[in-house]
């Protein structure tokens, strides 16, 4: 029942709910109200506070309704208290720092989905009310957040700025100078990256049994994305073309220079990577965070943290 989000999303949403539950715990009123006596218990003993917030975490983490052991006593959670909690936390940094109301749409927007996944691992319900007022405040929020970017004159682009063509084939040639053989593999991460317009984590566990050559190109496969979390799509192929023009940005040469660097990723066979998919259902899946088992037979870029 816990799969229906992943692991690094799970996590995010107990980092949320956590900071909700110091808050509770710094309130007489709330401690009582919305807190079980277990984990004020627990909490108290921790010296500090950054034991606190992990207790905190690690319980929202490892909650389920079957267990029974929600630390809040959401019965008790009204739409009145949780924005309340909203409206009065503080931005960690930037030059907003320790001024309320002053967060991004993201932060707001996360910790609305994180409450959402607490009520649904826990035995409580969300009630319909409760529901729609919770919606109506985040789209309050979400306007109250763009009136004071204009306001304040802030730049409106939220994380990364987009990487320019020029940019990305200056990196591509300063990487196809360099003799490390770190650069072999950066260079054909990053390549691939561009020209299967896909997310980092798509390349990272891109698999050599979904990669194929088709007349005069290469095909690859993704079973899983970010948008497509059950693999509805998984037959879709995406093609990527040799640049004969321009071998510093040439996906094909690329890959090339880093498969003869690395040739042990070939050397495996179909019934060996099925077999060690087998063992990895039975054993322990130890991973880089995010679910990845420490095998790797099969994966164009093997490794427990490549996407690092």
């Amino acid at each position: 029942m816990a799969q229906v989000i992943s692991k690094r999303s799970a996590e995010k949403y107990a980092g949320q709910n956590a900071i909700f539950a110091m808050f509770c715990f710094d309130s007489a009123e709330l401690r009582v109200c919305l807190l079980e006596e277990w984990f004020v218990e627990k909490v108290t003993a921790c010296r500090t506070m950054r034991e606190k917030q992990k207790y905190a975490k690690d319980c929202l983490i490892n909650m389920s309704p079957d267990d029974d052991n929600c630390p809040f006593k959401l019965s008790n959670l009204t739409f009145v208290l949780y924005s309340d909690f909203i409206t009065q936390r503080k931005a960690r940094k930037g030059k907003h720092r320790g001024k309320m109301m002053s967060l991004g749409n993201a932060s707001y927007e996360q910790s609305q989905s994180a409450l959402k996944h607490l009520f649904r691992m826990s035995k409580y319900p969300m009630s319909a009310d409760f529901f729609n007022s919770l919606k109506q405040f985040t789209k309050g929020i979400r306007r109250h957040v763009a009136d004071k970017k204009v306001r304040e004159g802030d730049v409106a682009i939220v994380g990364k700025k987009k990487m320019g063509f020029n940019v990305f084939k200056t990196i591509c040639e300063l990487m196809m100078k360099e003799h490390c053989e770190e650069y072999i593999f950066a260079r054909a991460f990053l390549i691939l990256e561009w020209n299967l317009m896909a997310r980092s984590e798509n390349v990272v566990d891109a698999h050599i049994l979904h990669v194929h050559w088709e007349d005069d190109c290469l095909v690859f496969r993704f079973v899983k994305s970010k948008g497509d979390q059950i693999g509805r799509n998984r037959d879709q192929e995406w093609h990527v073309y040799a640049n004969p023009h321009n071998p510093a940005i040439c996906p094909v040469l690329a890959l090339a220079c880093y498969i003869f660097s690395n040739p042990g990723v070939f050397s495996v066979s179909e019934d060996e990577i099925n077999d060690d998919q087998e063992d990895g259902e039975v054993e322990a899946q130890v991973g880089d965070g995010a679910g990845r088992p420490a095998s790797c037979k099969g994966r164009l870029f093997p490794g427990d943290h490549q996407y690092d």
